[in-house]
């Protein structure tokens, strides 16, 4: 069990991107090597046009939401490093806000829940027998009509386990 701090990568030329995003989840050991994974994200003002496709033209600030579920499947099975790979499913939800299109006219605020998958890794490092640090990456795609959001997220988190 986990929470954490999370940032987006670099923004691209001319785009502002939003600064933080912040998440919780559950880890359940089913194996020394295996786990499944559930938690949620909450992506603060997330502003970088060249990656919000599906979402409406000028889109200038869009919070996203995901709620998932997936395995993650550690490297090494003891020691106090342990890389891992996850992946898993869920539930995009994205709202955009104070909106302008081309001609500076105000466009309504819109609301998108779509489903979408993501893939990732990591590394844990545990500085106590139960207490790690957390240092995930992950790409999340929502799968949006004729548009495929992609984002990527990285951070660190402490992970407490109750072995």
């Amino acid at each position: 069990m986990g929470i954490g701090v999370k940032n987006f990568l670099p923004p691209l030329p001319d785009e502002k991107v939003g600064i933080l995003n912040f998440s919780g989840g559950l880890v359940i050991g089913v194996k020394p090597i295996l786990s499944i994974e559930g938690g949620f994200d909450y992506h603060v003002k997330y502003l970088n046009k060249a990656i919000t496709g599906g979402l409406p033209a000028n889109t200038t600030k869009t919070s996203i939401i995901s709620l998932s579920s997936g395995i993650r499947l550690y490297f090494i099975k003891e020691g106090s490093f342990r890389p891992f790979t996850n992946c898993g499913f869920g539930a995009y939800i994205m709202r955009t806000k104070d909106n302008k299109s081309d001609d500076g006219i105000d466009v309504p605020n819109t609301s998108i829940n779509k489903p979408g998958v993501y893939f990732g890794g990591g590394i844990n490092y545990f500085i106590k027998d139960k207490l790690a640090l957390h240092f995930p990456v992950k790409l999340h795609i929502a799968f949006i009509k004729d548009s495929t959001p992609l984002f990527l997220t990285f951070g660190a988190g402490i992970e407490y386990y109750f072995k």
